[in-house]
């Protein structure tokens, strides 16, 4: 059985599931990374050089293509707001939400670079509306949430 690591932007993901899969001797996946080494583009910049849709799009194509046993899996945290990857996850295994308090995510993300979903203007702001909304979308897909600190 897979574990899919999820969640907001700078929770963790990444750094949490390598040392995870360290710890239990299995393979990790990270589909930004993934993504960063078929593009030759971070996320962040694939995003700005082609677009939300378009990052969505690849990100979705990497997610219909995982595979396999006994991998921890890390998605971006936009991943899961389309419900063909949420089907896809769920076939491969247990959702785990990774959270971690609130200002902790926001010393992590409101500072440049700022996350392509976060306005400049208005960080507080848009950083709340994106939260809300993919909390609620979290919270019902988790097999369990862990607090990462």
């Amino acid at each position: 059985m897979n574990w899919i690591l999820f969640g907001f932007k700078g929770v963790g993901k990444t750094t949490f599931g390598r040392k995870l899969a360290k710890s239990l001797n299995r393979t990790f996946i990270d589909t930004d990374q993934i993504i960063e080494e078929a593009s030759g583009l971070s996320p962040r910049d694939f995003t700005l050089q082609n677009g939300v849709e378009a990052f969505r799009g690849e990100e979705s194509r990497v997610i219909e293509n995982l595979w396999g046993d006994r991998l921890i899996i890390s998605v971006g945290g936009g991943s899961v707001l389309r419900p063909k990857n949420v089907e896809k996850l769920l076939e491969l295994g247990h959702m785990i939400h990774l959270t971690c308090p609130v200002m902790t995510l926001k010393q992590r993300l409101f500072k440049p670079p700022y996350p392509t979903f976060l306005d400049p203007n208005d960080l507080e702001r848009s950083f709340e509306k994106i939260y809300e909304q993919r909390i609620q979308i979290y919270e019902k897909i988790a097999s369990f949430a862990l607090l990462n600190i």
